[in-house]
Parts: C-alpha cells; structure tokens; sequence
C-alpha cells in the first residue's frame, strides 16, 4: 500500500506548505527552503497554526512575505483574523 501524508499528521510537512505556499503568492518556483526569503521560513512556522485552509495559509503567507523581517513575531488569534478578514482576495480566489 502506498500512502501520501499532505498534513502534517505523519509528517511534519510545513516546510513544503511554506515553500508551496510562497510559491503561490509568487509565481515562483522554489524547490527548497534555501530559496525563500531570509527569515520567511521561521516567520511561517511560528505562525502556521493559525491556518486551518489552504484560503487561509495563502493569506499568512501574504502577511509572512510583508513581515519577513521580524522572524519571532508571533500573532495573537485576533490579530490572525483581522488578517484574515482584510485579505484582498476572496477565499474561492486564493
């Protein structure tokens, strides 16, 4: 039997949701966390709790991207929403 864990039950897969989700917001095409922008990574995985949809991570990223010089910030559950509540996008468009 094959099985594939996209998750993170099995696995801890937030290095590739971060580079997936970069890759998104960009149009990049980053194969690896070397590649994302210096303090990117550690700003997503403090934060990456808060996003429970895919609508939704791709809306942290959006933030992370515009934060990425501040690695140890931490959003409190409100400040998350308001984020997510601010999004420019609809949920169906991100």
């Amino acid at each position: 039997m094959l099985m594939f864990d996209f998750d993170g039950v099995l696995i801890d897969s937030v290095d590739e949701v971060a580079v997936s989700a970069h890759n998104a917001i960009t149009g990049g095409r980053a194969t690896s966390l070397d590649e994302l922008p210096g303090g990117l990574t550690e700003l997503f995985r403090r934060n990456r709790y808060h996003g429970q949809t895919a609508p939704d991570i791709y809306q942290l990223m959006v933030w992370c991207l515009d934060h990425t010089d501040q690695p140890d910030r931490h959003l409190s559950a409100e400040q998350y929403e308001r984020i997510i509540k601010e999004a420019k996008l609809s949920s169906e468009d991100r």
